[in-house]
C-alpha cells in the first residue's frame, strides 16, 4: 500500500509539471590563456554603450566581446612581460 502511494505521488509530480531541470546561471564565451569572459561581462558593457548613446547599433555585443577579449590579450601579454 505504501509503494502504491509512492508511485501514485511520483506520477502526480511528473504530469503536473514539476520538473528537475538544470539552469544555466553563467556562460563562458571566451577564453584568453586562462582568462575567461563571462556573458555578463558582456551584458554589463552593452548596457554601459547603450546608456552612453549607442543603442540600437547593430552588432554591439560583437563588438564589445572583441574588446574584451583583446583586453585580455593585452593582460596575459603584460604578465609575461
Amino acid at each position: 500500500m505504501k509503494n502504491i502511494k509512492i508511485i501514485t505521488l511520483l506520477i502526480a509530480f511528473i504530469f503536473s509539471g514539476f520538473s528537475l531541470q538544470a539552469q544555466v546561471i553563467e556562460k563562458i564565451v571566451a577564453v584568453v590563456e586562462e582568462n575567461i569572459i563571462l556573458k555578463s561581462d558582456i551584458d554589463l558593457q552593452v548596457a554601459q554603450a547603450e546608456e552612453a548613446g549607442y543603442y540600437g547599433v547593430e552588432g554591439l555585443d560583437c563588438e564589445v566581446l572583441n574588446q574584451l577579449i583583446i583586453d585580455k590579450i593585452f593582460i596575459v601579454q603584460a604578465e609575461r612581460d
